[in-house]
């Protein structure tokens, strides 16, 4: 496999590159389509289609969700229902507060009792290890 994709013929650096875009708006036809375009046009192996389409494709969706960070609560105790007491507003290193009110996370318990909802017979056994 070629190491540097700039060494790769400029049609195919451009059908990667629309792979990942597509992959990256979760178009999964036109993925398959430039897949299936990569192994028999372009004689592509799966493990590079998978590095320069795919891989390269997430890392482009990823770079867009890093950083970031939020303090999330229910939905009942944001002002915008949206269940984020604080975000950060960028990626870079930082120091987040908010605010909990405990109150309105009492209330919001009460609600939604969750707890009670739980079926702890259920759940150990779904933790159970199982025979091969």
């Amino acid at each position: 496999m070629t190491d540097d994709f700039k060494d790769l013929p400029e049609e195919l650096q451009v059908l990667y590159e629309t792979m990942q875009d597509d992959l990256y708006d979760g178009m999964k036809d036109e993925v398959v389509e430039a897949t299936r375009a990569a192994l028999d046009q372009w004689r592509q192996t799966p493990a590079e289609i998978l590095q320069r389409g795919l891989v390269t494709g997430m890392d482009m969706v990823g770079a867009d969700f890093r950083g970031h960070s939020a303090i999330y609560a229910p939905v009942e105790m944001t002002d915008d229902r949206r269940g984020i007491l604080a975000q950060t507003q960028d990626a870079t290193p930082q120091i987040l507060f908010a605010d909990l009110d405990l109150e309105k996370l009492r209330n919001g318990r009460r609600a939604y009792p969750i707890l009670d909802l739980m079926n702890p017979a259920v759940n150990r056994q779904l933790a159970e290890p199982k025979e091969p």
